[in-house]
């Protein structure tokens, strides 16, 4: 069976959005450039953490794709290689396992062990501590394998992502690349230039 961008998590509207997307990071061309020289750095290195953050609407999950399609493309990592996961989805699916710990131990292996991880929208509400820790201990076991790379996608930035999230696991992965989105709102604009009644 062939791994697609869609079996590996990845939203249809996404994938195909990825294709043709061009992301802006920020209003100064200057910063807009550094950050794109950072991904890029990073994209090459194939190891730690990358986090992406900033308000809604700016293009961090869209950014998080074209990530991967370039690791796909340019460096030849397998779909099967990699796992796209929103942490609300990441919630429901672990309610649903807790009864089933084959289950819970092998989604568990799954997102500690794929190359590429990228866990969407981190922080979108406070979690248990219950479902913090399993998230710290694929975060903690993917940072101590060096060929490990992992994306993070979140609103939050600084003492609220600490808040949210907690010390231990901030302290875990602020050793990556940070990317802040701080341009316009790319899903407000596409709806502002939407004619009425599409």
């Amino acid at each position: 069976m062939v791994t697609t961008p869609l079996c590996i998590g990845i939203p249809k509207d996404l994938n195909e959005a990825a294709l043709n997307a061009k992301i802006t990071f920020s209003h100064d061309p200057e910063k807009d450039s550094k950050c794109r020289i950072n991904i890029l750095r990073w994209l090459k290195n194939l190891e730690g953490f990358l986090i992406l953050h900033g308000e809604p609407g700016r293009g961090k999950s869209l950014s998080s794709v074209i990530c991967m399609h370039y690791l796909h493309n340019k460096l030849h990592i397998p779909w099967h290689e990699m796992r796209f996961i929103n942490i609300s989805d990441l919630y429901q699916e672990w309610i649903m396992a807790m009864d089933d710990r084959v289950e819970m131990h092998h989604k568990s292996y799954v997102l500690r062990d794929v190359k590429v991880l990228v866990l969407d929208d981190m922080g979108v509400k406070k979690p248990t501590e219950a479902f913090l820790d399993y998230i710290y201990y694929i975060i903690n076991e993917r940072g101590n394998d060096r060929k490990k790379m992992t994306i993070i996608t979140t609103n939050l930035s600084g003492k609220a992502f600490s808040d949210i999230l907690g010390p231990r696991l901030v302290s875990r992965v602020g050793s990556g690349v940070t990317i802040q989105f701080d341009c316009e709102d790319h899903r407000l604009k596409r709806k502002q230039l939407e004619p009425i009644g599409a």
